[in-house]
């Protein structure tokens, strides 16, 4: 953020070698998979790779339908945690699309390469496991097409259908969110960017609850 407002790269520089150990670490974790990942067979397996679904993760914390007991109540802890595994793969994308970009603009053509390689390995990966056949997410929900859309983890013939398609989730939800800490951030910018400034507004100035 300090670079794109001011350009100063001297803050990347003095990060380079931080952030690549952080992308290391999170490549070491996604390699590994959780004892109930189902059927493996050796595609499957050099496919997980790419996904990170180990570890403890928050997903999209605080989804508000996650949030409510059977009669309607507020419950501090969910019933589970909504996007557990599909939000930090996304984040996997997001850091190397960055990485990609850093890389080039501290002259490393080698790191920028090997990264946005890593990106799409990460994007087809997701793909096929995060996933369904039409291309929307298995688990479906508001803040799985707001992470879709605003990381590209799709390819961009796929996107004109996910919004819509959280448009669709939005208004059966009575023009509410259902979005969690980390997807939230980002419904203002995926909307806008769509050409949506009246239900980007219509959301965020909602007198009703989530």
């Amino acid at each position: 953020m300090n670079y794109m407002r001011y350009g100063d790269k001297r803050v990347l520089e003095e990060n380079y070698a931080m952030m690549k150990r952080w992308l290391e670490y999170v490549a070491v974790e996604a390699a590994k998979n959780p004892d109930d990942i189902g059927e493996l067979t050796p595609e499957r397996a050099e496919r997980l790779k790419y996904i990170w679904n180990t570890g403890w993760q928050y997903g999209d914390w605080l989804t508000p339908s996650d949030c409510t007991d059977d009669e309607g109540n507020f419950r501090y802890l969910p019933r589970k945690w909504p996007l557990k595994y599909f939000t930090p793969s996304c984040f996997y994308i997001y850091s190397a699309d960055l990485m990609t970009k850093i890389a080039l603009l501290l002259n490393r053509p080698e790191d920028s390469e090997r990264y946005a390689a890593l990106a799409q390995k990460i994007r087809e990966a997701s793909r096929t496991e995060l996933y369904d056949e039409r291309g929307i997410p298995k688990e479906d929900r508001q803040g799985a097409q707001i992470f879709t859309l605003y990381f590209h983890v799709l390819p961009q013939e796929y996107e004109d259908m996910i919004l819509q398609h959280l448009l669709d989730q939005i208004r059966e939800n009575g023009g509410r969110m259902d979005t969690g800490f980390s997807s939230t951030q980002y419904l203002p910018d995926v909307l806008t960017r769509a050409g949506k400034v009246k239900e980007a507004y219509d959301c965020l100035f909602s007198p009703e609850p989530p």
